[in-house]
């Protein structure tokens, strides 16, 4: 089981402290770091780092922003859902007007490099430099993963959603690779494309995997180890063929094996939510409660009548 990791000083591209406020800073053990910004005016220099950068604004009033980096420059009025792309290694210049909170991941270049050679065929690519860009799905995928920490950081244990962090990285960077990426040389497509799903066989063994694991960590890369295949192939594979996605199917088996607990009438719900792999007992309510329609307590008292 991954320890809880604690909340870590704030650096946004290299920002003054007087400057900029870190509402959350929360470090993941996949290598992520998401923080929340609140910035005022500010003039610097941003400074080459060894991650990726994603900043996606919530809020802005509409002041201008002067950015230059790698020999590109952008002049415009910061809007909210602007999101900029700072590839790894790449430094510049910054002066803001706007007043704005934002969003910012930092993501270690590793993660693109493993999830490269299956989702555009290349290990000869580069994450390209953009100011302001729109992409409302790559939006999407930041507020899911934002949410996903701030509930991480205020859960009792760090159990319970890693599958669900593990499947929106994989979906960042897939977006980030295909849409925000110049791509050198692709090699040759896989032969088999895996559009028909899993095998009888292999969804046996993975049904078999999760059952065994469902008190602690499942991982979506041992998932896919189990079956043999990628990360980024074997969620497309499981989704074909179990019509939920590796995530969903967890939480699934989890609130079934909880309901058969509560059924014995022998274990406190806080028990429940450790014993079914939950972070802490609100844990187990959202997600029992999300797909019974029923909080465990509701649930408990009528299997008592």
């Amino acid at each position: 089981m991954s320890p809880a990791l604690p909340l870590s000083s704030c650096s946004w591209a290299a920002m003054p402290p007087s400057l900029s406020n870190c509402a959350l800073s929360q470090p993941h053990h996949n290598g992520l770091f998401i923080e929340e910004r609140h910035s005022g005016k500010h003039h610097c220099s941003v400074p080459a780092s060894p991650q990726h950068s994603l900043v996606l604004v919530l809020e802005s009033d509409g002041g201008m922003v002067s950015q230059k980096r790698d020999g590109l420059s952008f002049e415009g009025v910061r809007y909210a859902s602007d999101i900029s792309i700072i590839p790894a290694g790449s430094s510049g210049h910054c002066h803001c007007e706007a007043h704005s909170r934002a969003i910012q991941i930092m993501l270690p270049p590793s993660l693109l490099n493993d999830v490269a050679a299956t989702a555009v065929q290349s290990d000869d690519w580069n994450l390209s430099v953009r100011f302001n860009a729109r992409d409302d799905k790559l939006r999407q995928l930041i507020l899911l993963l934002h949410q996903e920490a701030k509930e991480s950081q205020n859960a009792t244990d760090a159990r319970g959603d890693e599958l669900m962090f593990d499947s929106l990285t994989t979906a960042l960077a897939v977006q980030l690779l295909r849409h925000h990426s110049y791509v050198h040389a692709t090699t040759e497509e896989p032969a088999c494309e895996l559009c028909g799903g899993l095998s009888l066989r292999a969804q046996r063994q993975i049904v078999e995997y999760v059952q065994d694991n469902l008190t602690g960590e499942v991982r979506l890369d041992d998932m896919a180890s189990v079956v043999g295949l990628s990360r980024y192939h074997f969620l497309r594979a499981f989704k074909a063929s179990m019509g939920l996605t590796p995530h969903q199917y967890v939480i699934q088996q989890r609130v079934e094996l909880a309901k058969k607990m509560m059924a014995q009438n022998r274990f406190s719900l806080r028990e429940i939510a450790y014993s079914c792999g939950f972070g802490d007992q609100s844990h187990l309510t959202r997600h029992f409660r999300r797909l019974t329609g029923a909080t465990p307590k509701a649930f408990g008292a009528r299997l008592a009548d």
